[in-house]
């Protein structure tokens, strides 16, 4: 695997600048001896608790690079819990706790509810549905049955483009904004259209900004403007693009699979992943699918995480919700979530 392979689907890894030893707090060093720390990249949702700990590592961030939706130079405490964060920066060798160099966090969507089913059920904003996880944090409301078609949610989590589906690990009700906003990769584009997190997108009027040349696939890109019929109809698409990952860094990225490119390759989000040798529990490679939320250990290789072990996640399923409304999302589960296509 080498960097042709992220540049054949256009998918740039975000990652930032490595940590230097020397800038690591004390308290860190206490029992290191100078020389436990690996260089590392881990993606995913942030613990409640208190703190920034994701995948089981707690990391210091006092004096990180922290950049939350486009917005840098941020404390450590503007993470919120449930926020799928990008870290890059060191760890301890047991994994446990972490010094983090650069945090960067995105949302997923935000936008106004169109759609709220029977009991809260069958969310949907921006032609997504919305799916809390079970352990999702919810801010500005207790359940979804407090929530009505018209508020405002700012949406984190782990988007199934098969389904159009967020599996979201934060939802907070905001005030009402001017435009939607959509976030993530490019996955198709044409002249007048493009995708991203599997909705259309009219950007024939758009105001594009940040690229280098054209919008390619790829490009992870925030998207501004209005909802229609088919999808969105864009104001502005703005490019925000990071940097390479570093060779050799280990990596730990948890999220759902955006794309297959072959057996055991893939992406989850825009981090390019090469599972091929790699251990898998909860199933085999080969029930690896677009939509699959999945757990990877590896190193950085040539622009690739390369796994040796990958963790399936079999408990949830990204289409239903966790009562039956008698509307059928096409799935033959016994959860139905999806407006519009009748009683099973």
């Amino acid at each position: 695997m080498t960097r042709t392979l992220a540049r054949t689907l256009g998918i740039s890894c975000w990652l930032g600048s490595l940590l230097l030893i020397g800038a690591m707090p004390q308290a860190l060093a206490v029992g290191t001896g100078g020389t436990g720390l690996r260089s590392a990249y881990v993606q995913g949702a942030v613990a409640p608790g208190g703190g920034i700990v994701v995948v089981g590592t707690r990391f210091n961030a006092a004096h990180a690079t922290v950049t939350v939706n486009g917005k840098s130079g941020l404390k450590a405490q503007a993470v919120k819990a449930g926020v799928v964060a990008q870290i890059a920066g060191a760890i301890t060798l047991d994994g446990t706790r972490g010094v983090a160099n650069t945090v960067n966090v995105s949302r997923v969507l935000l936008g106004r509810l169109s759609f709220v089913g029977t009991g809260g059920t069958g969310l949907k904003a921006a032609g997504l549905y919305l799916v809390p996880q079970a352990d999702a944090v919810l801010v500005g409301f207790h359940a979804t049955t407090d929530l009505a078609v018209g508020d405002t949610v700012d949406v984190y989590g782990y988007v199934d483009v098969s389904s159009l589906t967020v599996q979201a690990t934060r939802m907070e009700r905001v005030a009402a904004v001017a435009e939607t906003e959509l976030r993530g990769p490019i996955t198709s584009i044409s002249a007048s259209m493009l995708v991203v997190d599997g909705v259309s997108i009219d950007y024939t009027r758009a105001t594009l900004s940040g690229f280098d040349g054209e919008p390619q696939v790829g490009d992870n890109v925030v998207v501004k403007g209005s909802v229609s019929a088919n999808g969105l109809v864009a104001s502005s698409v703005t490019a925000t693009n990071g940097s390479e990952p570093p060779d050799g860094s280990e990596a730990e990225v948890e999220g759902s699979v955006l794309s297959i490119v072959s057996p055991g390759v893939f992406y989850v989000g825009s981090v390019a992943i090469d599972a091929t040798r790699a251990t898998v529990s909860g199933g085999t490679l080969a029930d690896i699918v677009v939509g699959s939320h999945i757990q990877v250990h590896g190193a950085i290789v040539d622009g690739v995480l390369v796994a040796d072990s990958v963790e399936i996640d079999d408990s949830s399923d990204s289409t239903d919700d966790a009562s039956d409304d008698g509307h059928d999302d096409g799935h033959d589960d016994g959860h139905d979530d999806r407006p519009g296509k009748g009683p099973d």
